[in-house]
C-alpha cells in the first residue's frame, strides 16, 4: 500500500511539473510574438485635419472602417497579422500591425489605413481586425 501511494505521489508530481513547464513555454512564445509590432505612421501626404466628431464614437462606423481594412489587407497581401487601431477626438490616432509583415504590404496598409475615414468623438476607443 505504501508503494502504491509513493507511485501515485510521484506520478502526480511529474504531472504538475509538466503542466508548469508547458505554461512557461507558451508564455515565452507569446513574448516573442509581441516583439513583432510595426507602428503605421501617418504619411506626410495625408492631411492632419480632425474628422467631424459626433457626441460619441460610433462603434458601428468603427466596425465598417475595420471591415474596409480587412479588404485592404487582403489586397495588400497581408496574411497572419492583426491591425490594432485607436480612434479619438481627431479620428484615427494610432495604428499598429501585430505579426510579421513585409515592407511592401506594410506600406500598402499604411496608405490604406490613413486614407480611410474613421469615426471621431470624445474619449478613445481601441479595436482590432485580423487578416
Amino acid at each position: 500500500m505504501a508503494l502504491r501511494l509513493l507511485l501515485w505521489c510521484g506520478l502526480f508530481g511529474w504531472a504538475v511539473y509538466k503542466i508548469r513547464s508547458d505554461d512557461d513555454v507558451a508564455a515565452g512564445a507569446q513574448m516573442s510574438m509581441a516583439a513583432d509590432e510595426r507602428v503605421l505612421e501617418r504619411p506626410s501626404t495625408v492631411p492632419t485635419s480632425p474628422a467631424a466628431a459626433g457626441p460619441m464614437i460610433d462603434p458601428e462606423a468603427l466596425a465598417i472602417s475595420l471591415e474596409a481594412m480587412r479588404n485592404a489587407g487582403a489586397s495588400c497581401g497581408a496574411k497572419g497579422v492583426a491591425l490594432r487601431v485607436r480612434v479619438g477626438p481627431e479620428g484615427l490616432q494610432s495604428a499598429v500591425l501585430q505579426g510579421k509583415v513585409g515592407d511592401e504590404a506594410a506600406s500598402c496598409l499604411t496608405r490604406a489605413v490613413w486614407a480611410q475615414s474613421w469615426p471621431a468623438g470624445p474619449g478613445e476607443m481601441e479595436s482590432s481586425v485580423a487578416f
